[in-house]
């Protein structure tokens, strides 16, 4: 075992993908748990906006993953993840969010006739989604996009169509935790920061939001 402190961005850049084994319970995170995520990202993004050119650092808690070497993949590895999955799913629902309202931001800024914050909103989300949301993977010899997580059995197709918009039907716990995690994140999360910025123009939200 080697322990390694990284960034979260390092960690998704670098490691991947990561796949939660069969023998892993489902998601499992209560609203506490999501309460007290939202609550430290909140806190890290207040003092983002007090000192942009410092920010705050927050340990997350620990991963505990397997590497394989996967011969014929794009990426050549996989990281069977053995602790922290909740963590994880809930991040990378967070950055699905962050994707979907920068593309939110795009298409306000069109109606507003704004080019230049509408490309860089698109861009934005471009950018986040391929360097932390998906990965590309050689499927039938092309190159297709796949989530750099996969939850195990039981929730894998749930959470790929709650990440992607296709409005998944519940049909156990685990998917209702999940479903409530997205929700809390868009609502209480994304939604708060954006109305926080309401009265503002796109091109001034973007400057807020660190695209300026």
């Amino acid at each position: 075992m080697q322990p390694e402190s990284t960034s979260l961005g390092d960690l998704f850049c670098r490691r991947i993908p990561f796949k939660v084994p069969k023998y892993q319970r489902a998601f499992d995170w209560e609203q506490e748990e999501i309460d007290d995520f939202i609550k430290d990202l909140l806190v890290l993004y207040n003092a983002r906006k007090i000192n942009h050119s410092q920010p705050r650092k927050h340990f997350f808690g620990g991963l505990v993953s397997i590497k394989q070497h996967i011969p014929n993949s794009y990426t050549g590895n996989l990281y069977d993840l053995v602790d922290g999955q909740q963590r994880l799913a809930t991040f990378t629902m967070t950055i699905a969010s962050l994707v979907k309202a920068f593309e939110s931001l795009a298409n306000e800024a069109e109606v507003e006739k704004d080019t230049e914050t509408s490309q860089a909103a698109k861009s934005y989300a471009s950018t986040t989604r391929d360097e932390y949301l998906e990965y590309k993977e050689v499927i039938n010899n092309q190159l297709q996009p796949r989530l750099r997580l996969t939850l195990s059995k039981a929730d894998y197709v749930f959470f790929e169509d709650l990440i992607n918009g296709r409005s998944p039907k519940c049909l156990r716990d685990s998917h209702k935790k999940l479903q409530f995690a997205w929700d809390s994140i868009r609502t209480n999360l994304i939604a708060k920061i954006l109305t926080e910025i309401s009265k503002s123009n796109a091109s001034d939200k973007r400057k807020i939001s660190g695209m300026g």
